[in-house]
């Protein structure tokens, strides 16, 4: 499994803003240095590369059959607004039954979830 962050759109009065993945159960057995990388070769993903979307941060999550619940991580948002020297994080529990669009700069729900269709 490929889970890629991107920033879709950088909203006026922010110098810097980076979205990634973190807090992956400890079944998978994840190296941390090879979590969010620039591209899908770097995770080890040779396959899908073509088929990937540019501009992210990825990360891939192999022998998801060790899994002894449910797939949750944290999605986070760092950024930095122009005239500040600190930098901003926000953080967000998602679980693979949920596509999450973060959009919360100006925003009170900086999250919207929606279940896929089930085949």
């Amino acid at each position: 499994m490929i889970i890629y962050t991107r920033i879709v759109k950088k909203p006026k009065g922010i110098m810097m803003c980076e979205a990634y993945v973190t807090d992956f159960p400890l079944d998978l057995d994840i190296d941390p240095k090879k979590t969010n990388k620039g591209t899908p070769e770097e995770t080890g993903s040779y396959l899908l590369s073509k088929d990937l979307p540019e501009q992210c941060l990825y990360t891939r999550l192999s022998a998801l059959q060790k899994l002894k619940e449910r797939l949750v991580f944290t999605a986070c948002l760092r950024y930095q607004y122009q005239g500040l020297d600190e930098f901003v994080e926000e953080a967000k529990e998602v679980g693979v039954d949920q596509v999450v669009k973060l959009n919360h700069f100006g925003q009170k729900d900086w999250a919207e979830e929606r279940t896929p269709p089930t085949i």
